[in-house]
């Protein structure tokens, strides 16, 4: 009877934990390395204030691209989607005209730029993970052997 009345466990959020704990290492030790290059006053304190803001919106944008997938799925309307993916354009945008329009230099484009890094290192980052936890290189080399009878070599 408990088994029934037990809630099952959502297959997503397991799936994904490796890109929660890669997305937070990434953004605490980009944050700890601008913080010592601000203390050693090699970078000045707006490089952190660009990162932030960045990386906020990129978070954001981030978990918006995982909503507008599951309301895709679930309502079809591509509408909607387009709507999200718009939306995340946006959000990409605003650091941007942040540093380059707010005066007195207090958001360092520099470091929006850094701010960005999730979006370029988190894809692969899962593509790593997916070779590690499929084996997909050994298995695609076995397959490419027993195919050809031997070892790819060029003669």
């Amino acid at each position: 009877m408990k088994q029934l009345t037990k809630k099952p466990k959502h297959r997503w959020n397991q799936e994904n934990k490796w890109f929660y704990i890669s997305l937070v290492l990434l953004i605490t030790f980009t944050l700890v390395l601008l913080a010592i290059l601000v203390a050693c006053k090699v970078i000045s304190w707006e490089w952190i204030t660009g990162y932030a803001i960045a990386a906020i919106c990129t978070t954001i944008a981030l978990f918006g691209v995982m909503f507008s997938y599951k309301a895709l799925v679930k309502t079809e309307n591509y509408y909607y989607f387009i709507f999200l993916f718009i939306l995340r354009i946006g959000l990409y945008f605003i650091p941007f005209i942040f540093s380059v329009f707010i005066p007195n230099d207090i958001f360092n484009i520099y470091g929006v730029l850094i701010g960005f890094s999730p979006i370029i290192l988190i894809p692969l980052i899962q593509g790593f993970e997916a070779v590690i936890k499929d084996n997909r290189t050994t298995n695609m080399f076995k397959k490419n052997q027993k195919k050809e009878g031997g070892n790819n070599v060029a003669t």
